[in-house]
């Protein structure tokens, strides 16, 4: 057998390829027994295989396609061939036609595993894990030994939350085949996620000198915060062949901890190995140099690092800046020099400026510090301005530099001194402003303007605004020349009245012919005060005129037009800005901001991942590439970058983009305590909201009403607030006012046309619901909610088959969907498809959801003519609704199918006592002739049925002390009556009885075994006091006497979760 695979991950997906000789009904071994003719063909087809695959190896899937069709051709039935026809469909993309050979092999050849195998995976890949789950069992039905089947089928498990059922999978392909490498490393990995981790380092230490076996080990040492054996461990996995990346991930790690020493030592074993040092090393090392304060250190390692990567701009600006902090400056700004522009860090430029200016170089120092102000509007660096401008002799532009920063911030202390310097003392520039209002009192009409220019600057500078514009607007408007528009406009914007000041421009515009820069700032006022379409007319005008920095033009038009949400226009401005300043960050990222807005993330990332080249400590970058992945629906892509946003930036608002990632990717208590880190932000509302979702999602109706609580209070008037309390009306099955509040909302998004979609479909309301659907963008974020809509209106017209389809094809994995997957395949008469799905979900399920999931299992295993599962359902269901007669009935038939004539009987007589119009005449006839006597027919339902029915009536009431009398009156008549002491025992646990909780259990299972709720009850017991050993031993007992029980499966999973939680605690 010839096997190919990829490398060993956990998502990986490996088709299996095959070149073995046929089994036919004849010893293959005796030549002789085959006719000349077709040993030829049967060796001429297997050569062509062979051949195939070796075509396969290199690339040349054309050549493979060619070979594998040469070998059917000499065997029509050649298996392994057709099978790796659709490996290079595959490979070539081709998804559907691998699966179409596949699917018609395995229906043809159901016994070929390896075709269910291969389907399997592709099913993992489109995220459907339950069509995933059977095939590998199909696979594994037919070939007992079939190790990767068992490997996938275990990992697919663990993946989607079944651990036991997973880990027992992956035990069974460790069992079969210890030394496959596949077999132990998952078997070790499922032990792992299962919190046995010395089991895991047991199996692995039987692998000693296999380099994968160390750096598990080594990860399970760097968990358990065991640096030093983690440190030994991976290195010498590294010495056997593993990359020795991993020791750079371990060094990160250290440094990401605070363990700067240690990770300083992880990096000096690196460094020591005789392999190429990728860039990220010499970077995390020299990080973790800094971090450690040894910046000789620091900067030897980014010496090195550059020296290798040249062209690495980051490295290149981390060695920069060590030499700055060294007291290097001409070494740092030689370094620096080399950057490309679109490295526009505002806090490099700051550095050299302070570097030009300590070199007298202040024409480069000015340079330098406005462009970190066009990144990064500080006041420091208004106020460095100044200073430069001081230095040049340019004091009135040092003091609007120095007044600017103060306005930013009042207590700058720096600039406060540097403006006492420039203007002297207070008094004297009262006593200029004093000479020149008694000057002004004798000026002539030629020098009025001016003399009144100066004295509004005096005024501005003495930071008596209204009184610079009185003094201005004194002079007639005929008279007032360019300098007298464009400072009562920069007066106005002070005071933020920008009508004022566009008004002044435009009036003077009017008369004056104005210089390109006035008639920039007066386009540059229109954007300002949001009169968008104006901006793109004033800018158009001048871009012809433009003659310096014209991509800034550009750049501004784009953003007009993006305001105005006219993409296809900023899109055109953005890339004109680009082609004008190639280095243009800023363009840049509005550029992807809008491709991506247009649908077009894939080229928005280049963008984004270009600036993140240029920028990498811009937050504002990840969360876009974030904001992207999201889109799309790749959470856990999104989740990485939003991570490392909230690294660069200490905000908990990002928590809110977190929680997101988390709720997309179904990780609900991770989501929550993300949106609870940002209640205490300025989105607070958004927090209460989406905990209020998780709440809901949860099912958590005490925290969800908190939740509404928060929002009514403080946020009434709130959108947010209103698609809550749609939310909980419709939670508490009120859907008409759910719709109410969800029509009075007046900015609706997609999600809310998306729920008014729904339960207009619900209603069956197919044209209002279409209608609705239409508001809405269909892009990735949308897809499974406006699937589940359409879903729903063919589930409401009668189209189950088709609402089937559409629910499968939109992966949604969320309870509502599954059930409601379920819920229709059972409609759509698939019962082996609804009962599968409803044994998937039960275990999540409580309340009246347990109740419906029960119901639809229990109908579709009656369908099915499957009793015994059927009867298991409907006596859980029958806990739940212990009255319902329809439940009792179903029992009643489900036993009699079994041949439980008596049972049959008992659930009949109880269903009649509800409804006494239920009638079959096969039970009646049935238990009638196993009676002596024919008023024996009554016997059955005695005074002990009579009393349980009325102490279950009293414990649903609530009134546990009445019933705990009833149920014993019923175990003193009837000793044996199981569903008696298993609620006995339910009222003991509750009062905290515990040993008699236990008894009654024990007297329930004690002579009737089919009760899986009272061992699940056993369970829960031994939980509640951490004594796991006893609750894993009752539900190997229970799923002993009901191996089909899903309620017992699910126990496992509950067990090892309060084991792992204990230890935690510990």
């Amino acid at each position: 057998m010839r096997l190919i695979r990829g490398c060993v991950l956990m998502l990986s997906i490996v088709f299996l390829v095959f070149s073995e000789e046929f089994q036919f009904n004849i010893d293959l071994k005796d030549t002789s027994a085959l006719p000349a003719a077709l040993f030829k063909a049967v060796n001429d087809a297997y050569d062509a295989n062979v051949k195939g695959l070796g075509q396969l190896d290199k690339g040349d899937l054309d050549g493979a396609m060619r070979s594998f069709n040469e070998a059917i051709s000499f065997y029509s039935d050649y298996d392994d061939a057709i099978n790796n026809r659709g490996v290079v469909y595959y490979r070539k993309g081709l998804i559907s036609d691998a699966k179409k050979v596949w699917e018609e092999l395995a229906s043809r050849k159901p016994e070929y595993a390896i075709a269910s195998y291969n389907i399997a995976l592709i099913y993992i890949a489109e995220r459907n894990s339950t069509m995933a789950e059977r095939l590998f069992e199909r696979a594994i039905k037919f070939n007992k030994n079939f190790v990767e089947a068992y490997v996938r089928h275990g990992a697919l498990l663990l993946q989607t939350g079944k651990k036991e059922a997973g880990l027992e999978q992956l035990r069974k392909a460790y069992k079969i085949s210890p030394d496959y490498q596949d077999a132990w490393n998952f078997y070790a990995h499922g032990l792992i996620v299962t919190g046995d981790t010395a089991a895991a380092i047991a199996v692995l230490k039987k692998k000693e000198d296999n380099p994968e076996s160390l750096k598990m080990r080594g990860l399970i040492e760097v968990t358990r915060k065991n640096y030093a054996a983690a440190t030994a461990l991976l290195t010498h996995a590294v010495s056997l062949g593993a990359s020795p990346s991993m020791l750079v991930e371990l060094a990160t790690i250290h440094t990401e901890n605070g363990k700067c020493k240690e990770a300083l030592e992880t990096f000096s074993k690196y460094f020591s190995l005789n392999v190429a040092h990728d860039a990220d090393a010499w970077l995390m090392a020299g990080i973790a140099a800094k971090e450690c304060n040894d910046l000789s250190l620091a900067e030897s390692y980014f010496e090195q690092g550059l020296q290798q990567y040249p062209k690495d701009g980051i490295l290149r600006y981390n060695l920069g800046q060590v030499y700055f902090h060294n007291q290097k400056g001409d070494k740092a700004e030689t370094v620096w020099s080399q950057l490309t522009d679109t490295l526009n860090d505002p806090s490099l430029f700051y550095m050299r400026a302070i570097n030009a200016r300590q070199k007298g170089k202040l024409d480069q120092a000015e340079t330098y510090i406005k462009k970190a102000i066009e990144l990064d509007d500080r006041a420091e660096y208004d106020d460095f301005l100044g200073v430069v401008y001081h230095k040049k002799g340019d004091d009135k532009a040092a003091a609007e530099c120095f007044k600017k920063a103060l306005k930013k911030n009042p207590e700058l202390r720096s600039a406060q001194l540097n403006l006492a310097l420039i203007s002297g003392k207070g008094e004297n520039l009262n006593a200029v402003i004093a000479e020149l209002e008694q000057q002004m009192k004798t000026c002539t009409p030629d020098t009025c303007e001016d003399m009144a220019l100066q004295l509004s600057i005096m005024y501005y500078h003495s930071k008596n605004t209204k009184k610079a514009i009185d003094v201005l607007l004194k002079i007639k408007e005929g008279d007032r020349g360019e300098s007298v528009c464009r400072h009562l406009a920069i007066y106005y914007k002070e005071i933020n009245e920008w009508n004022n000041a566009i008004e002044i421009l435009e009036n003077g515009s009017k008369r004056l012919v104005y210089d390109v820069q006035t008639e920039y700032e007066l386009a540059d006022a229109y954007l300002l005060a949001g009169k968008f379409q104006k901006a793109v007319e004033k800018l158009s005008a001048l871009i012809p005129k433009w003659t310096s920095n014209p991509w800034r033009l550009y750049y501004q038009t784009g953003y007009a037009y993006l305001e105005q949400n006219d993409l296809t226009k900023a899109k055109e401005f953005f890339e004109k800005s680009m082609k004008s300043k190639s280095d243009n960050v800023a363009a840049r990222g509005l550029l992807a901001f809008v491709l991506n807005k247009m649908g077009n993330a894939a080229d928005a990332r280049v963008l984004w991942e270009k600036n993140l080249k240029d920028d990498p400590n811009n937050p504002a970058l990840w969360i876009n590439m974030g904001l992207s992945f999201e889109k799309e629906g790749k959470y856990l892509d999104a989740l990485e970058y939003y991570k490392k946003a909230s690294t660069l930036k200490n905000d908990k608002e990002l928590q809110i983009n977190v929680g997101n990632a988390y709720m997309g990717l179904e990780r609900y208590t991770d989501a929550l305590e993300a949106y609870n880190q940002a209640l205490s932000t300025s989105k607070r509302d958004l927090a209460a909201y989406n905990i209020f979702l998780v709440a809901r999602k949860k099912k958590d109706k005490d925290r969800a009403s908190k939740m509404i609580s928060v929002l009514q209070s403080e946020f009434q008037s709130s959108s947010l607030t209103k698609r809550a309390q749609s939310e909980y009306a419709l939670w508490n099955n009120d859907t008409t006012k759910a719709i109410a509040i969800l029509e009075s909302i007046h900015d609706k998004d997609g999600g809310d046309f998306i729920s008014l979609a729904l339960l207009a479909a619900m209603k069956g309301q197919k044209n209002k619901a279409l209608e609705y659907l239409n508001k809405v963008t269909p892009d990735e974020q949308n897809r499974k909610q406006i699937e589940n809509v359409r879903a729903q209106i063919a589930f409401s017209d009668g189209n189950y088959e088709q609402a089937l389809t559409i629910m499968k094809s939109a992966g949604d994995t969320s309870f509502v969907t599954k059930y409601n997957t379920a819920l229709t395949a059972y409609n759509a008469k698939r019962y082996g498809d609804a009962l599968a799905i409803a044994q998937s979900i039960a275990g999540g399920a409580s309340g009246a959801d347990k109740a419906d999931v029960c119901r639809i299992a229990g109908n579709a295993a009656f369908a099915l003519k499957q009793w015994k599962v059927a009867k298991q359902w409907y006596l859980q269901l029958s806990s739940i609704e212990p009255r319902n007669p329809v439940v009792l009935f179903n029992i009643a038939v489900a036993a009699y199918n079994l041949n439980d004539i008596d049972e049959s009987w008992k659930y009949y007589q109880k269903a009649k006592e509800q409804n006494s119009s239920l009638y079959n005449k096969d039970i009646e006839a049935r238990y009638a002739s196993t009676q002596v006597k024919a008023e024996a027919s009554a016997v059955h339902y005695d005074s002990a049925d009579i009393w349980y029915n009325k102490a279950v009536d009293l414990q649903t009431a609530g009134d546990d002390s009445s019933a705990e009398l009833m149920y014993k009156k019923v175990v003193e008549k009837d000793p044996l009556y199981s569903l008696a002491w298993n609620n006995l025992g339910a009222i003991y646990g509750k009062k905290g009885d515990i040993d008699n909780a236990e008894k009654a259990y024990f007297k329930a299972v004690e002579k009737k075994h089919d009760i899986p709720e009272t061992y699940a009850n056993l369970v829960n017991l031994y939980i509640e006091l951490e004594e796991f050993s006893k609750a894993k031993q009752w539900i190997i007992k229970g799923i002993g006497h009901n191996p089909d029980s899903p309620l017992l499966v699910d126990m496992r999973e509950r067990v090892s979760a309060a084991e792992k939680k204990a230890a935690n605690k510990k």
